[in-house]
């Protein structure tokens, strides 16, 4: 079969044409007989098949489960669990196959949405069948009688560890072969062993805490999350349900193991992302705030005293323009190395963004030992940096912070280090300053924009621009996000980054949410009534607007209201929601998903979503962060965003990606499975009269 036949099947047509051409590339394409087997049962195969010609049957234990034909794969399961086949596969016909391997699938995953929605049903289907198929099994057994080989049966039928253990003893009376086999222990010695032998740090206060309301059929199922012991002393990540069992006389429950260590890499990748800087791989600004955070509950306000160097290289972007991208990385790299090398492990060092770095100093008490730390920077700083051989001289600008005197808070001590900066780039650069009170032109500053806000929102001075989305494959503009703009009478334009966070921190975002969505919902519903009826509009939703009191209700009143557009609505939020009170969070994501909204979780990567709460929250996009575009034709950024996509395509999500200025950017966030794209390559934020003139452009152009 020729290669544009096999492309032509429906399951390679929604792959990126040059994905799909790999896959095939590195496939071998064989020919099996009728009645040739390609697997048994409990082998082992790296590779699973699709089918070009003929018709395959799958089957356990000489009973038929499904006849797989062309245009349709099989075997894949053993690929992602990475355990033995649980089913067999036999050729009914002489069948053309093609043979794919782990790198290939890994492709897949990336590339075709349906494919990994497919696999994540199989796998949840898998475990949420062994709890019904162990009681039916124990409902055969008190007719049958014929306890140790039926049971035995039923129990490595499963793709799961399984147990079963008495309640009064604990002792285990049977386990699977997955779990001996994990666990290396044989049934003999398990047998004399409890679920306590088996989970590390657990005792039986806390496991009987757990069985009692089973017993008392107070609760069905009992859940939790620990690590599992083998024989020889090492430990391994699992999610646990007991359940009581259908068994008389005495009172028996059934473990359920599910071993979640890919789930936990998955974790700790993300955590990598949302902590780390991962150009120089120094610890970034949120690890910052949590290192403060952290020496300020262990050590207490009167016995910690903390120095924050807050650093910035002068003139870095002439430099950097020069240079070239790559040649200004180069240089970041060798100013952190710098850094580490003369203060690690003394000091903890950071990158904040672009050009800016911090040093926390313990025990800096005084503004003598804080200048002193500040003149060993800047000289450091000043030795001469060789790039692309050629001798590049920096210089740099320092603001100090001491705790507690110039802020009791990680919050505070790190903005008061950033005006102290502020204030030595105004005075001349290549100095350092210290946070006084009265620095604050820019304090005054706060207060007139807080004034200007309130008068804003009374006289229209506010305006909504909104930045296209574009379909990361046919280059169609399917949505936009609204962005909020400030025309001063006096002061001119004034920048969303000067505002907004006025706004937060003085309460004015919840009156300034409520503007934006109405203007937004109602521009939507015009879009909608032009015809433009499958144009989404997201709207920023900040986490004081989501824990303020009423929020849903007044999001039910506007979405609800005729004004609004009664679909389409997406609301961007930041991962940090999820983390204050979780199950007050997840049930108010609920209601919002309820009235119809699509929700997003913004800037994902740069905050820390754990898997155990993303997997539950109603989401229907993560939208990466801009930070992760810039250097991404560099190979370890690219794993980053596909790391970011896989889970989103596991979990059934869209993403899009902003910040995309580039083609070459635009191709490689398609090639790593992005759905949307939000840049300037494409449009910067424009009017609604720009809006609609794209999207009339696009129609006649699919007319013409």
């Amino acid at each position: 079969m020729q290669a544009n036949q096999i492309l032509g099947f429906e399951f390679f047509q929604k792959i990126p044409r040059t994905q799909a051409e790999e896959i095939l590339a590195n496939s071998e394409t064989i020919v099996v007989e009728g009645g040739e087997f390609l697997f048994q049962e409990n082998e082992t195969d790296p590779f699973f098949y699709f089918v070009l010609e003929g018709e395959i049957l799958i089957f356990k234990q000489e009973k038929e489960l499904a006849v797989r034909k062309a245009g349709e794969y099989f075997g894949e399961m053993a690929l992602i669990d990475n355990q033995p086949r649980a089913a067999g596969a036999k050729a009914l016909t002489q069948s053309t196959l093609l043979k794919i391997g782990q790198d290939s699938l890994d492709l897949l995953i990336a590339t075709n949405p349906e494919f990994s929605k497919n696999l994540l049903q199989t796998l949840v289907s898998r475990t949420r069948d062994d709890l019904g198929e162990l009681n039916q099994g124990y409902r055969k057994l008190k007719v049958q009688k014929k306890k140790t080989s039926s049971l035995n049966r039923i129990l490595d039928d499963t793709t799961n560890e399984i147990y079963i253990f008495d309640y009064s003893s604990l002792k285990i009376s049977q386990m699977n072969k997955r779990s001996l086999n994990n666990l290396g222990y044989t049934l003999d010695e398990v047998k004399q062993l409890t679920p306590l032998d088996i989970l590390a740090e657990t005792n039986e206060e806390s496991i009987r805490k757990l069985l009692n309301p089973l017993v008392a059929e107070s609760q069905t199922q009992a859940a939790f999350e620990g690590r599992q012991t083998r024989k020889d002393g090492t430990t391994y990540p699992v999610e646990i349900r007991f359940q009581l069992m259908e068994a008389e006389p005495r009172i028996q429950l059934v473990a359920i193991v599910h071993d979640i260590s890919e789930r936990v890499k998955m974790e700790r990748k993300i955590r990598q992302l949302a902590y780390f800087d991962h150009l120089t791989s120094l610890p970034n600004r949120n690890s910052l705030l949590e290192d403060i955070q952290n020496l300020e509950e262990n050590s207490g306000l009167d016995k910690i005293r903390l120095g924050l160097f807050h650093i910035d290289m002068d003139e870095f972007k002439r430099v950097n323009d020069s240079l070239g991208h790559q040649g200004g990385d180069i240089l970041l790299k060798e100013v952190s190395k710098r850094l580490k090398d003369e203060f690690s492990p003394v000091a903890n060092i950071y990158r904040l963004r672009g050009d800016e770095f911090a040093l926390l100093m313990p025990c800096v008490d005084t503004t003598e030992s804080a200048i002193r730390f500040a003149e060993v920077i800047m000289k450091l700083i000043d030795k001469m940096f060789s790039i692309h051989s050629f001798d590049i001289h920096l210089t740099c600008s320092i603001g100090i912070a001491l705790f507690p005197f110039h802020g009791n808070s990680a919050t505070t001590l790190v903005e008061n280090a950033d005006l102290a900066l502020t204030r030595s780039k105004q005075l001349g650069k290549n100095r350092y300053s210290f946070y006084e009170s009265s620095l604050e032109p820019l304090a005054l500053n706060k207060l007139a924009l807080v004034s200007g806000i309130k008068n804003a929102l009374g006289k229209s001075h506010f305006y909504l621009l909104y930045q296209p989305k574009v379909d990361a494959r046919t280059k169609q503009v399917v949505g936009a996000e609204a962005l909020v703009r400030w025309d001063h009478p006096q002061m001119g334009s004034i920048s969303p980054g000067k505002f907004i966070p006025i706004a937060e921190e003085s309460g004015l975002i919840i009156p300034m949410g409520e503007w934006i969505l109405r203007k937004g919902c109602s521009q939507l519903k015009k879009w909608h009534n032009m015809g433009f009826t499958d144009f989404t509009l997201s709207i920023n939703f900040s986490g004081i607007q989501f824990s303020h009191d009423g929020a849903i209700d007044l999001v039910k009143e506007i979405v609800e209201s005729p004004e609004s557009a009664d679909h389409g609505i997406e609301l961007e939020l930041t991962e940090s929601i999820i983390m204050e009170d979780t199950e007050e969070a997840l049930i108010k994501l609920q209601d919002l998903k309820d009235l119809g909204l699509l929700l997003t979780i913004d800037d994902f990567g740069t905050g820390y979503s754990s898997m155990k709460y993303l997997k539950d929250m109603p989401l229907h996009c993560l939208k990466i962060d801009q930070c992760f575009v810039r250097g991404i034709e560099i190979k370890s950024n690219q794993a980053i965003v596909k790391t970011i996509v896989n889970l989103a395509k596991m979990l059934d999500l869209k993403t899009v990606v902003e910040g995309v200025e580039t083609k070459e950017e635009d191709q490689i966030m398609e090639m790593l499975g992005c759905d949307l794209i939000q840049g300037y390559l494409y449009s910067k934020p424009v009017s609604p009269e720009a809006i609609e003139e794209m999207l009339e452009k696009q129609i006649n152009k699919i007319l013409d």
